[in-house]
Protein backbone atom coordinates (compact mmCIF):
# COMPACT_ATOMS: atom_id res chain seq x y z
CA UNK A 1 0.00 0.00 0.00
CA UNK A 2 2.94 2.37 0.43
CA UNK A 3 4.28 2.05 -2.40
CA UNK A 4 1.22 2.63 -4.22
CA UNK A 5 0.35 5.79 -2.06
CA UNK A 6 3.80 6.75 -3.05
CA UNK A 7 2.89 6.69 -7.24
CA UNK A 8 -0.18 8.49 -6.89
CA UNK A 9 1.37 11.25 -4.37
CA UNK A 10 4.70 11.76 -6.21
CA UNK A 11 4.30 13.75 -9.06
CA UNK A 12 7.95 12.38 -11.03
CA UNK A 13 6.76 9.01 -10.09
CA UNK A 14 5.74 8.65 -13.87
CA UNK A 15 9.01 10.01 -15.27
CA UNK A 16 10.94 6.80 -14.72
CA UNK A 17 10.78 5.72 -18.34
CA UNK A 18 11.61 9.44 -19.89
CA UNK A 19 14.53 9.73 -16.97
CA UNK A 20 16.25 6.36 -18.38
CA UNK A 21 15.79 6.96 -22.23
CA UNK A 22 17.58 10.53 -21.64
CA UNK A 23 20.13 8.94 -19.34
CA UNK A 24 20.86 6.53 -21.95
CA UNK A 25 20.94 8.90 -24.92
CA UNK A 26 22.88 11.32 -22.72
CA UNK A 27 20.16 14.01 -23.18
CA UNK A 28 20.54 16.77 -20.37
CA UNK A 29 16.69 17.75 -18.63
CA UNK A 30 16.33 19.71 -15.81
CA UNK A 31 13.35 17.87 -13.78
CA UNK A 32 10.93 20.24 -11.29
CA UNK A 33 10.51 17.59 -8.12
CA UNK A 34 7.85 19.71 -6.94
CA UNK A 35 5.52 19.08 -10.39
CA UNK A 36 7.18 16.39 -12.18
CA UNK A 37 7.66 18.78 -15.43
CA UNK A 38 11.08 18.13 -17.46
CA UNK A 39 12.24 20.63 -19.23
CA UNK A 40 14.78 20.08 -22.10
CA UNK A 41 16.11 23.11 -23.14
CA UNK A 42 16.94 22.08 -26.96
CA UNK A 43 16.12 19.98 -29.20
CA UNK A 44 14.99 15.74 -28.03
CA UNK A 45 16.68 13.79 -31.42
CA UNK A 46 14.64 10.58 -31.04
CA UNK A 47 15.23 9.34 -34.65
CA UNK A 48 15.98 5.85 -35.75
CA UNK A 49 16.60 4.51 -32.25
CA UNK A 50 14.04 1.14 -33.09
CA UNK A 51 11.27 2.52 -30.62
CA UNK A 52 7.90 0.60 -30.93
CA UNK A 53 6.68 3.16 -28.97
CA UNK A 54 7.31 6.37 -27.08
CA UNK A 55 8.23 6.63 -23.06
CA UNK A 56 5.68 8.51 -20.85
CA UNK A 57 6.55 11.55 -21.93
CA UNK A 58 3.80 13.65 -21.23
CA UNK A 59 5.37 15.79 -18.43
CA UNK A 60 7.97 16.63 -20.42
CA UNK A 61 8.48 20.11 -22.60
CA UNK A 62 10.60 20.18 -24.97
CA UNK A 63 12.10 24.06 -26.04
CA UNK A 64 13.11 23.12 -29.67
CA UNK A 65 12.59 20.72 -31.89
CA UNK A 66 11.18 16.62 -30.99
CA UNK A 67 12.11 14.52 -33.35
CA UNK A 68 10.94 10.75 -33.52
CA UNK A 69 10.73 9.73 -37.11
CA UNK A 70 12.35 6.43 -38.89
CA UNK A 71 11.17 4.03 -35.51
CA UNK A 72 8.55 1.55 -35.53
CA UNK A 73 5.71 3.55 -34.00
CA UNK A 74 2.30 2.93 -33.97
CA UNK A 75 0.98 5.41 -31.85
CA UNK A 76 1.89 9.10 -30.29
CA UNK A 77 0.74 7.93 -27.17
CA UNK A 78 3.17 9.29 -24.23
CA UNK A 79 4.11 12.73 -26.85
CA UNK A 80 5.47 15.74 -25.11
CA UNK A 81 3.57 17.84 -23.33
CA UNK A 82 4.57 20.88 -25.37
CA UNK A 83 6.74 21.14 -27.98
CA UNK A 84 7.66 24.88 -28.70
CA UNK A 85 9.57 23.63 -32.18
CA UNK A 86 8.63 21.08 -34.83
CA UNK A 87 7.16 17.50 -34.44
CA UNK A 88 8.38 15.23 -36.89
CA UNK A 89 6.84 11.69 -37.04
CA UNK A 90 7.31 10.71 -40.16
CA UNK A 91 8.08 7.39 -41.46
CA UNK A 92 6.67 5.37 -38.70
CA UNK A 93 3.84 2.78 -38.40
CA UNK A 94 1.24 4.93 -37.44
CA UNK A 95 -2.46 4.54 -38.12
CA UNK A 96 -3.43 7.67 -35.78
CA UNK A 97 -2.40 10.26 -34.21
CA UNK A 98 -4.61 10.12 -30.91
CA UNK A 99 -1.86 11.17 -28.28
CA UNK A 100 0.28 14.31 -30.72
CA UNK A 101 1.01 17.21 -28.83
CA UNK A 102 -2.09 19.98 -28.78
CA UNK A 103 0.18 22.78 -29.46
CA UNK A 104 3.07 23.01 -32.07
CA UNK A 105 5.45 25.86 -32.03
CA UNK A 106 6.59 25.17 -35.37
CA UNK A 107 5.98 22.68 -38.05
CA UNK A 108 4.27 19.10 -37.76
CA UNK A 109 4.53 16.34 -40.48
CA UNK A 110 3.58 12.98 -40.27
CA UNK A 111 4.01 11.95 -43.90
CA UNK A 112 4.04 8.52 -45.17
CA UNK A 113 3.07 6.37 -42.18
CA UNK A 114 -0.65 3.92 -42.23
CA UNK A 115 -2.94 7.11 -41.60
CA UNK A 116 -6.32 6.72 -42.92
CA UNK A 117 -7.72 9.85 -40.42
CA UNK A 118 -6.34 12.74 -38.75
CA UNK A 119 -8.50 11.99 -35.92
CA UNK A 120 -6.00 12.67 -32.75
CA UNK A 121 -3.87 15.53 -34.63
CA UNK A 122 -2.80 19.00 -33.07
CA UNK A 123 -5.24 21.41 -32.21
CA UNK A 124 -2.99 24.42 -33.40
CA UNK A 125 -0.02 24.35 -35.79
CA UNK A 126 2.07 27.59 -35.96
CA UNK A 127 4.41 26.31 -38.81
CA UNK A 128 3.46 23.87 -41.93
CA UNK A 129 1.06 20.96 -41.22
CA UNK A 130 2.22 18.18 -43.42
CA UNK A 131 0.58 14.29 -44.05
CA UNK A 132 1.83 13.48 -47.45
CA UNK A 133 2.38 9.77 -48.39
CA UNK A 134 -0.73 8.19 -46.08
CA UNK A 135 -3.75 6.30 -46.60
CA UNK A 136 -6.05 9.31 -45.97
CA UNK A 137 -9.54 9.19 -47.19
CA UNK A 138 -10.84 12.01 -45.31
CA UNK A 139 -9.02 15.28 -43.58
CA UNK A 140 -11.36 14.82 -40.70
CA UNK A 141 -9.53 15.70 -38.02
CA UNK A 142 -6.72 17.90 -39.44
CA UNK A 143 -5.91 20.82 -37.09
CA UNK A 144 -8.49 23.94 -36.79
CA UNK A 145 -5.40 26.08 -36.93
CA UNK A 146 -2.52 26.12 -39.22
CA UNK A 147 -0.61 28.99 -39.50
CA UNK A 148 1.34 28.08 -42.39
CA UNK A 149 1.07 25.99 -45.48
CA UNK A 150 -0.67 22.72 -45.71
CA UNK A 151 0.30 19.36 -47.41
CA UNK A 152 -1.88 16.40 -48.30
CA UNK A 153 -0.62 15.01 -51.05
CA UNK A 154 -0.02 11.32 -52.46
CA UNK A 155 -3.11 10.03 -50.47
CA UNK A 156 -6.58 8.72 -51.74
CA UNK A 157 -8.68 11.84 -50.78
CA UNK A 158 -11.47 12.97 -52.80
CA UNK A 159 -12.58 15.90 -51.26
CA UNK A 160 -11.27 18.71 -48.54
CA UNK A 161 -13.89 17.60 -46.22
CA UNK A 162 -12.58 18.16 -42.41
CA UNK A 163 -9.97 20.61 -43.12
CA UNK A 164 -8.24 23.49 -41.32
CA UNK A 165 -10.77 26.47 -40.60
CA UNK A 166 -7.37 28.73 -40.86
CA UNK A 167 -4.68 27.77 -43.25
CA UNK A 168 -2.29 30.95 -43.45
CA UNK A 169 -0.46 29.65 -46.04
CA UNK A 170 -1.06 27.82 -49.31
CA UNK A 171 -3.19 23.98 -49.79
CA UNK A 172 -1.33 21.97 -51.48
CA UNK A 173 -3.64 18.27 -52.71
CA UNK A 174 -1.90 16.95 -55.36
CA UNK A 175 -1.78 12.97 -56.77
CA UNK A 176 -5.05 12.45 -54.62
CA UNK A 177 -7.55 10.02 -56.14
CA UNK A 178 -9.08 13.60 -57.80
CA UNK A 179 -7.51 17.10 -58.08
CA UNK A 180 -8.42 18.49 -54.69
CA UNK A 181 -9.94 22.21 -54.87
CA UNK A 182 -9.61 24.31 -51.85
CA UNK A 183 -11.19 27.84 -51.45
CA UNK A 184 -12.77 29.91 -49.00
CA UNK A 185 -15.36 30.05 -46.81
CA UNK A 186 -13.39 27.56 -44.50
CA UNK A 187 -16.37 26.09 -42.23
CA UNK A 188 -18.25 24.60 -45.19
CA UNK A 189 -15.10 22.26 -45.17
CA UNK A 190 -15.05 21.73 -41.48
CA UNK A 191 -16.19 19.13 -39.58
CA UNK A 192 -16.13 19.24 -35.90
CA UNK A 193 -14.22 15.64 -35.40
CA UNK A 194 -16.25 15.23 -32.26
CA UNK A 195 -19.29 14.64 -34.32
CA UNK A 196 -17.65 11.99 -36.72
CA UNK A 197 -18.74 9.04 -34.79
CA UNK A 198 -22.04 9.82 -34.35
CA UNK A 199 -22.70 10.84 -37.87
CA UNK A 200 -23.20 7.93 -40.44
CA UNK A 201 -20.32 7.51 -42.92
CA UNK A 202 -22.43 8.29 -46.33
CA UNK A 203 -23.84 11.52 -44.35
CA UNK A 204 -20.32 12.83 -43.39
CA UNK A 205 -19.98 15.19 -45.83
CA UNK A 206 -22.93 16.77 -45.05
CA UNK A 207 -22.19 17.64 -41.34
CA UNK A 208 -21.21 21.28 -40.81
CA UNK A 209 -19.86 22.73 -37.45
CA UNK A 210 -22.70 25.22 -36.35
CA UNK A 211 -20.01 27.68 -34.42
CA UNK A 212 -17.89 29.65 -36.63
CA UNK A 213 -14.63 30.54 -36.26
CA UNK A 214 -14.84 34.10 -34.47
CA UNK A 215 -11.20 34.47 -34.60
CA UNK A 216 -10.44 34.05 -38.22
CA UNK A 217 -9.00 37.79 -39.02
CA UNK A 218 -6.55 37.47 -36.01
CA UNK A 219 -5.52 34.12 -36.73
CA UNK A 220 -4.71 35.03 -40.56
CA UNK A 221 -3.05 38.70 -39.37
CA UNK A 222 -0.97 36.51 -36.49
CA UNK A 223 -0.02 33.81 -39.52
CA UNK A 224 1.04 36.72 -41.61
CA UNK A 225 3.38 38.16 -38.79
CA UNK A 226 4.68 34.87 -38.29
CA UNK A 227 5.67 34.45 -42.17
CA UNK A 228 7.08 38.40 -42.38
CA UNK A 229 9.49 37.11 -40.21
Amino acid sequence: MGNLNNKFNNPTAQNKGARKLFRDLNIYYMEDMTTGKITIEGDLDLRNKGLDKLPDLSNVIVQGDFDCSDNNLTSLEGSPKTVTGSFNCECNELTSLEGATENIGNCFTCDHNQLTSLLGAPKNVVGYFSCNGNQLVSLIGAPENVFGNFYCSYNHLTSVIGISRVIGGSFNGRNNATILEYEEPFDQYWIDPAQVKSVKKEESKKVITETRNKKIGDFRRFALSRRKK
